[in-house]
């Protein structure tokens, strides 16, 4: 959007996301407290994301990969549910360590199987990470073949 002097979008929709931010403010969080809070911003979230995408795909004329991002949402929210059931386990702050390792764990596992990471966008991500050092840049290009489902040849490696 940025790159295609777009601002002026960026710029509406953040006054938008605002404005429903405050009216969360003022009507959701008062009447249902701190998970009131959670779910407006959550419906501030997907409501800025469903706004981005729309813009991208109707006036930019981009092709949106709903199918590819539907499979990300699905990961995320087995993430989500994962830490959940560990955090349900125990009620003290110790808890969020085992919680957060566990959703990790289910995101990455989660994104293999469903093939999230389109081979595509690993191949990318890969090329991102050609400019890190050598270790880090190791580091990066195990943990995209970890995710994604098409494995590198065996010759590719730098």
């Amino acid at each position: 959007v940025m790159a295609m002097d777009r601002s002026d979008f960026v710029f509406v929709s953040g006054l938008v996301s605002a404005g429903l931010a405050l009216a969360a403010g003022l009507i959701v969080i008062p009447a249902f407290g701190l998970m009131g809070a959670v779910w407006a911003r959550a419906a501030i979230q997907v409501a800025a994301v469903a706004m981005g995408g729309a813009f991208v795909f109707w006036r930019l004329r981009f092709p949106l990969p709903v199918v590819d991002l539907l499979r990300l949402l699905l990961a995320a929210m087995l993430c989500g549910l994962t830490a959940r059931a560990v955090l349900t386990l125990s009620s003290s702050a110790v808890a969020l360590i085992p919680a957060i390792a566990a959703g990790a764990l289910s995101y990455v596992i989660a994104v293999r199987l469903l093939g999230a990471l389109h081979p595509g966008d690993a191949e990318r991500l890969r090329k991102l990470c050609g400019a890190f050092p050598k270790r880090v840049r190791s580091g990066a290009d195990r943990a995209i073949a970890l995710l994604a489902r098409q494995q590198r040849a065996v010759g590719d490696a730098d």
